[in-house]
């Protein structure tokens, strides 16, 4: 549903208008294509962090339990960035975040290049 509002937002809407109702438009279509992608991965990039969050702790809980727990065990010292999956695990939840809010973000692409490099020398 919301593939085929964005459709007709900018297939037959957008071309019909102009100046500021233009662009108020292109923001409200990419609102929805962030809501699209969001309802397209969430659950997926969730999992996955729920599991890494486990691995890294120990034990289960909802995610935002486990990330309350990863944070205070960065406050305390008890975790720190040195900590290959500590680093691993933050990274991949930016990565995993950026991929919803902002695809296209030059950053992105460089951080899964990265990723990828690493992961090929492994």
């Amino acid at each position: 549903m919301l593939t085929a509002i964005i459709s007709l937002l900018s297939d037959r809407i957008m071309p019909k208008i102009e100046g500021h109702d233009s662009y108020a438009l292109l923001v409200a279509i990419n609102a929805l294509k962030t809501v699209k992608r969001e309802c397209d991965h969430r659950d997926e990039f969730e999992s996955a962090e729920k599991q890494r969050l486990t691995d890294l702790l120990g034990h289960d809980g909802s995610v935002s339990e486990l990330n309350a727990e990863l944070c205070e065990k960065i406050r305390s010292g008890d975790f720190t960035l040195n900590d290959k999956n500590v680093l691993e695990h933050l990274k991949q939840t930016a990565i995993d975040q950026v991929r919803i809010d902002q695809p296209r973000y030059s950053g992105l692409a460089y951080a899964l290049e990265q990723k990828n490099v690493g992961s090929t020398r492994s």
